[in-house]
């Protein structure tokens, strides 16, 4: 068994010994505000999910351990939470799903998809969810939905917070806080710091599966990771919101250790990272709008210059740099019984700049989006409708193009009784490629000019039924839907370390999902979310085929807290979570030798805050009780081999892991 290592912090904060009932009333106050946010987006016609982060962030891992909640999120990780983590949503990867901060898409033209190990878990209040589709102000890239990510709001008054605590594998988190809320005048400010040892030993079995394998030491899976927010809004002199000034930045350098049997010895790669955004509403007698504006740069470093290198290939050093500018303007405005919301957004990316592979790859892209979303309704009935268009200008050293991808959605919901909702959402939608799958990247990528567009289409179907009975609080979800999408974007590899964009034949989805919510007062909550889907790689003749690789048939995620107030000894918080991921195949020729077996892994955690100091919270997490880290792998002809647990591509992931941590929390 691994030796797990727990450290018992003691920390001092600032001076603290607020009265406990004026932190509660704090604290419902912002209960309140996050609960009409989700049922502000729990309510329309498109099927979304609403998580509240404020509890689980400071101290959590990763962005994508605080997904799996929503019914139909899967994250792929390739390690730990330092590790690559990319998400699909209905068997979409993440180039399909749009992802963004406070309205700042972060998806660019330089990746595919967001990479969720990079965001700053801390810093988060909450994540809206959106299945199948997402809001024409997000874009058009979005062809199975979009995860918005909203930063901490300050609370009345002023609040300090401090959150810090370690654990197995040298696993280090900080998370500190200071917010003033005062006449028109709201301020924040927001540190985090991660950082890990990453070392663990997982059951290698060489890349041959028939073969006995052995433990091995995980090695050069190191990380550090730090994240600073600051915010400053005003408001007007009607209280309403005023214009608000967000900045973000980060910075993360860790260790490449490779897949499980192909392990690396010194690579490693960093990431420097800022973004600015202002913002500054409009009012009118009978609209509101709002303007705002945003900057990204990023800068990219990888060195494969170690004692072992990836994939065991020519020692060599990317780098590159991305930065994006955007204008954009949204507006409200009722016309009798309908609601216009118009959006138009102007952006100029620039990918390249620094060393790659292929020498400079330099690259720009301007996109001019504009688009409206139309509804009518009534408190039981609601129709909506969607569209956009965006005109995507690229530009390399050789070439030049012009693509006009699009969006169109329409929604329907009707409440034939106050506790129950059905509702109906259909989408079509194109995105183009990415920079560096038509023109490569800074040295896995090789490019391909000649790819087309992505079109896809989503159908859902569904009901959700509420009930609020005295204490406790109800909720409960199921939809079905079926996507499509034609010529699929891959990369193909066409050499040990080299990957090539194609365009593949088209993919079929077929699914369900469902969601059970139920709650007693602030004491207990128990969250369920379920998903089957089945996603098939159709051949030219649009027979089913194989399945889509890196996809799992079915997940399962379950949530359980619950509090109390023994006598004189303070609040005890106990929760437990379970994570069900059934099978995936890694090729496309679902060979089961190779493919992700089935994992189930279980969680605990354990908080108390005493009655002689309600600001301090003590907790202890507890992730992969069962200490999983092989699990039998079936074969073709009906038997099975012993395999590393990995989640994507050979990663394996940790086993058993304890975390200790200490909160200290001042508010007015």
């Amino acid at each position: 068994m691994r030796a797990l290592a727990a450290t018992t912090l003691a920390a001092a904060c600032c001076v603290l010994g607020s009265p406990a009932a004026a932190q509660e009333e704090s604290a419902t106050v912002r209960g309140q505000r996050v609960a009409a946010d989700r049922r502000r987006i729990e309510s329309s016609p498109r099927p979304a999910t609403s998580l509240d982060l404020r509890a689980r962030g400071p101290l959590a891992e990763s962005v994508a351990d605080l997904l799996d909640e929503a019914p139909g999120v899967h994250v792929r990780r390739t390690g730990d939470g330092f590790s690559p983590q990319s998400l699909t949503l209905r068997g979409a990867p993440g180039s399909h799903l749009t992802v963004a901060l406070d309205g700042v898409v972060l998806n660019d033209a330089a990746s595919d998809g967001v990479d969720l190990a990079l965001l700053p878990p801390a810093l988060l209040e909450r994540a809206d969810v959106y299945r199948g589709s997402a809001p024409v102000r997000l874009g058009t890239a979005s062809l199975a939905g979009a995860v918005e990510l909203i930063t901490r709001r300050p609370d009345p008054g002023l609040t300090t917070s401090l959150s810090m605590g370690a654990g197995s594998f040298g696993a280090r988190r900080l998370a500190a806080l200071a917010s003033l809320r005062a006449g028109r005048t709201e301020a924040l400010v927001a540190l985090g710091a991660r950082g890990t040892d990453g070392t663990f030993t997982y059951y290698d079995d060489g890349g041959a599966a028939r073969l006995p394998g052995t433990f091995t030491l995980r090695r050069n899976a190191w990380a550090d990771a730090i994240d600073l927010l600051a915010r400053v809004c005003r408001r007007d002199d009607r209280g309403r919101a005023g214009p608000c000034l967000l900045t973000l930045a980060g910075w993360r350098s860790r260790g490449v250790p490779g897949p499980g049997s192909l392990p690396t010895d010194g690579p490693y790669a960093s990431q420097r990272r800022a973004l600015t955004r202002l913002s500054w509403p409009l009012y009118g007698d009978a609209w509101r709008g709002e303007l705002w504006s945003a900057v990204i740069v990023r800068d990219d470093l990888f060195d494969n210059t170690g004692r072992v290198t990836l994939f065991n290939s020519a020692p060599y050093v990317a780098r590159s740099t991305t930065a994006s500018m955007e204008l954009g303007a949204t507006l409200s405005r009722p016309l009798g019984p309908l609601r216009l919301e118009p959006t138009a957004r102007l952006r100029h990316e620039r990918f390249g700049g620094g060393q790659t592979l292929d020498g400079d790859l330099s690259a720009t892209r301007t996109a001019l989006l504009a688009g409206y979303e139309l509804s009518a309704g009534t408190p039981r009935w609601q129709l909506t409708h969607g569209a956009a268009l965006e005109a995507l200008a690229d530009r390399a050293a050789t070439t030049s193009d012009l693509r006009l991808p699009w969006t169109l959605s329409l929604g329907a919901r009707w409440s034939p009784v106050d506790a129950l909702t059905i509702r109906a959402h259909a989408a079509w939608a194109r995105r183009a490629p990415t920079l560096p799958e038509l023109y490569g990247d800074r040295g896995t990528v090789r490019g391909n000019p000649s790819l087309r567009p992505e079109t896809g289409w989503n159908f859902d179907l569904g009901a959700v039924y509420t009930r609020e009975t005295g204490p406790i609080r109800a909720r409960f979800e199921v939809s079905g839907y079926v996507r499509r999408v034609d010529d699929v974007i891959a990369l193909v590899q066409v050499n040990r370390t080299r990957f090539e964009a194609r365009n593949l034949v088209a993919s079929r989805v077929l699914g369900v999902e469902a969601q059970a919510r139920l709650a007693w007062r602030d004491r207990a909550s128990v969250t369920v979310s379920a998903a089957l889907l089945d996603a098939r790689i159709l051949d030219a003749s649009g027979t089913l085929g194989a399945r889509v690789p890196g996809v799992p048939w079915s997940d399962l995620s379950a949530l359980a807290s619950v509090s109390f107030e023994p006598a004189r000894a303070g609040r005890i918080t106990v929760g437990a979570g379970l994570s069900y991921v059934g099978l995936a195949y890694l090729d496309e020729s679902n060979t089961a030798a190779y493919a992700s077996p089935a994992r189930t892994l279980v969680n605990a955690s354990l908080a108390w805050s005493p009655s002689f100091l309600r600001a301090l919270t003590l907790s202890l997490d507890a992730t992969n009780l069962l200490d999983l880290r092989t699990a039998p792998r079936p074969l073709p002809d009906g038997t099975s081999v012993t395999a590393a647990v990995q989640d994507f591509l050979g990663y394996p992931l940790p086993g058993r892991a304890l975390f200790a941590s200490l909160t200290l929390t001042n508010r007015p």
